[in-house]
């Protein structure tokens, strides 16, 4: 998996999200939507709406996904994650607890990495 087309290995994992990602695709015209856009505009609430609906099916097919982006020796895939999905989840903890019921081995180290590096800035300010 390559970072040049995260977006596209998304929607191949989650075909759901593919009549969006085609409006998005359309909107922006000539460019394309990098991946924190896509991530964070579509993958993000859909994946909040799951945890807060309990939609097991779906949350197990997003995270296995998810654990290969944490897995990735490519830092802007794992940036991808971290900053754009996991900062948001762990906005409200029953988001992220209920989350890392899902979570393979590597994307909750990752989690914990937002959570310490949030708690740090709210410390500073």
């Amino acid at each position: 998996m390559s970072y040049q087309s995260l977006n596209e290995q998304l929607v191949k994992a989650i075909p759901e999200l593919e009549g969006e990602y085609k409006k998005v695709v359309k909107w922006w015209g000539d460019e394309q939507p990098g991946p924190h856009v896509i991530f964070g505009d579509l993958l993000t609430p859909l994946l909040i709406n799951a945890l807060e609906n309990n939609n097991e099916e779906f949350l197990r097919r997003a995270f296995a996904f998810i654990e290969k982006l944490a897995m990735s020796d490519d830092l802007k895939i794992q940036e991808v994650l971290s900053m754009t999905v996991l900062e948001k989840l762990i906005d409200r903890s029953s988001w992220i607890t209920t989350a890392k019921k899902y979570m393979g081995q590597q994307t909750p180290v990752l989690a914990r990495e937002m959570e310490i590096y949030w708690t740090a800035r709210r410390r500073k300010n």
